[in-house]
């Protein structure tokens, strides 16, 4: 089994299996006795459907019983969080905070605040050392990459004029030094603009939450620390997914490219979905039959040579063809 780090990503585009394999990780090492975290930042949270956790229960952490989610015989467990970046802030800034009308907008799924409280989020858990593995569930494509740069978003917000302004806010200092710090900041520019198209209403929301936010940027710069983490091969493993489509395999390898700067040597590009072991074993007399074999063989082979000649660790899982998503994790788990 390859070596559990504290910090395993699996990442993806979407429908490659992602989310599925992520689960079947965790069930392997837990299965082993290691104390695992798997946590879904995937708005599409098909971890909800594969271990029939309740939306209800989005941001809680649960635990995963071997025996009831997945009907194993063998009685282990793993803790499982559908990642809610509501109650991120809520555990953050408390139960008051989120009834900010504009953070109750951007605390929704895709609601412009996803990827930077994941990271918070993340941060959160290793800090608290409970685990020994935290496996993370992407979300795919271009989502993925925005959850690695948000870091930069962090850093961009609480530039220092940023700072003076709200810290000269949260100490009700004089009114016209303020107003001359809006002026030259440009924000003045934008409160009046905002003013012209929604009402100072909206403007004076806009303030708070802007506060709001800078109250607690203690816990998003810290959350900075998870990026380090990402990037330290002695902490991290990467898994790269694709599933056996040339379409795919390109997109995983745009998304190794942009993710450049934080991968290391221990990244683990996976073809799932793999023939190969069942074509193995297919030996068809008739024509017809042979000829498809040699056909997905070929294109097999097609896939196998692209990633030998890109990546360093390469796995396969083969095609599981049961329909129910407990079957599927538990094979795949067998795998590892």
């Amino acid at each position: 089994m390859i070596r559990p780090k504290k910090l395993e990503i699996f990442c993806g585009t979407g429908g490659v299996g992602k989310t599925t394999l992520a689960t079947s990780r965790a069930v392997a090492l837990a299965s082993k006795g290691h104390k695992v975290l798997l946590i879904t930042i995937d708005p599409a949270k098909r971890l909800k459907e594969i271990l029939k956790l309740s939306e209800a229960r989005a941001g809680k952490v649960e635990t995963i019983s071997s025996k009831v989610h997945l009907n194993m015989q063998d009685d282990f467990s793993f803790d499982a969080l559908l990642m809610s970046p509501r109650e991120t802030f809520k555990r953050i800034g408390g139960e008051k905070v989120i009834e900010n009308p504009i953070l109750k907008i951007l605390t929704r799924p895709n609601g412009g605040m996803n990827e930077i409280l994941a990271l918070v989020e993340v941060d959160h858990h290793l800090s608290q050392n409970n685990y020994e593995t935290i496996i993370l569930d992407t979300p795919p494509g271009q989502h993925f990459i925005d959850f690695l740069e948000s870091s930069k978003k962090i850093k961009l917000f609480f530039k220092k004029i940023y700072l003076d302004i709200f810290q000269h806010l949260k100490s009700g200092g004089k009114k016209r030094k303020f107003f001359t710090t809006l002026l030259s900041s440009g924000i003045k520019k934008l409160l009046d603009l905002l003013e012209s198209i929604t009402g100072a209403h909206f403007v004076t929301e806009f303030i708070e939450t802007i506060g709001i936010v800078y109250n607690h940027k203690d816990d998003f710069i810290k959350a900075l620390e998870v990026q380090e983490t990402l990037k330290n091969k002695e902490l991290s493993n990467w898994f790269l997914i694709a599933s056996v489509d040339h379409k795919k395999i390109s997109e995983a390898a745009e998304i190794k490219s942009k993710a450049a700067s934080f991968l290391h040597e221990d990244n683990y590009f996976i073809i799932n979905r793999s023939w190969s072991p069942h074509l193995a074993k297919w030996q068809p007399k008739e024509s017809k039959m042979a000829n498809i074999r040699t056909t997905l063989w070929n294109r097999e082979r097609e896939i196998m040579d692209f990633a030998e000649k890109n990546y360093i660790n390469i796995l396969q899982f083969g095609e599981i063809f049961s329909l129910l998503p407990e079957d599927q994790v538990c094979q795949l788990a067998k795998s590892w």
